[in-house]
């Protein structure tokens, strides 16, 4: 689980907020809230920044960890050797 997630999660958990009331607040669906909660769903600038500015819930705690994530799969796939796929054909002439 993300920090920003369980940051939010805490945060409603503390202001006894329910989470439909949250998503209406910041003009969102509740699946799109409950999607974003569980983690199916990557929330756009917009909606961080709304839900930052309701919440106190830092926006940059989801971004640092959507930066780390991308450093973590750059690192995975400059371990695997590349594979050409691409078969050459040699004449024999």
């Amino acid at each position: 689980m993300t920090h920003g997630r369980r940051s939010l999660l805490a945060w409603l958990k503390r202001s006894q907020v329910l989470r439909v009331a949250l998503a209406r607040e910041i003009g969102i669906s509740k699946a799109y809230m409950s999607n974003i909660l569980n983690g199916h769903r990557r929330p756009s600038l917009e909606t961080l920044l709304r839900i930052e500015t309701r919440t106190g819930v830092p926006a940059v705690s989801w971004a640092e960890i959507s930066v780390s994530q991308s450093d973590r799969a750059t690192k995975r796939s400059a371990k695997r050797p590349k594979v050409n796929k691409r078969l050459t054909l040699v004449s024999n002439s």
